[in-house]
């Protein structure tokens, strides 16, 4: 699983950072994404992720009420289901999927976004960006609490660091996820 934290500034539409892959495995993962919403009520309406392979199936979350720490959502999560939408997508690449009903986020409320991907053939399906690898991002940035990832959904990793295995050096990254609402 992934996700990454947002800010709905006041026109209501976010735009997190792109992403490319990789992710943790098996063929599957979770993205969270949790945000706080904008000074008004507001409606998340459709999100934007990468399927890194065709027939890529989803799972989508939104969730409000979400556990809050001193200065990070703790849990993306918890909370109260207050959204979500499954599906399959056909093609690879980005693509933008419309919810069947707009979920209500609460005004400087804490929120989450999760998406659970499965990836068919592919071991590593969680869309990232990052400062490290040949397909890297020279401008990617990661910080504590805007991006976590779970390869069960229900242990949450804090991506600003993901330590390396076997003695390596770990890695820093955000997820790929946009969440696009009005309000």
């Amino acid at each position: 699983a992934f996700g990454m934290p947002c800010s709905l500034p006041s026109d209501g539409v976010t735009t997190p950072p792109a992403g490319k892959p990789p992710g943790p495995g098996p063929s599957g993962g979770h993205e969270k994404h949790p945000g706080l919403a904008a000074a008004r009520l507001t409606f998340v309406f459709q999100l934007g992720f990468y399927a890194v392979v065709p027939n890529t199936q989803y799972t989508i979350q939104i969730r409000t009420e979400v556990t809050v720490g001193s200065r990070n959502v703790v849990d993306p999560a918890s909370g109260r289901l207050v959204g979500s939408a499954s599906g399959t997508l056909a093609d690879a690449g980005y693509n933008t999927v419309k919810l069947p009903e707009a979920a209500r986020v609460t005004a400087n409320r804490p929120f989450s976004v999760i998406v659970k991907l499965h990836t068919p053939g592919n071991q590593q399906p969680i869309p990232i960006e990052t400062d490290k690898f040949a397909y890297r991002s020279r401008d990617a940035t990661s910080a504590p609490g805007q991006s976590f990832i779970s390869a069960d959904g229900l242990i949450w990793k804090d991506a600003a660091y993901i330590p390396g295995t076997d003695g390596t050096d770990g890695i820093s990254f955000n997820v790929n996820l946009k969440a696009f609402a009005v309000r």
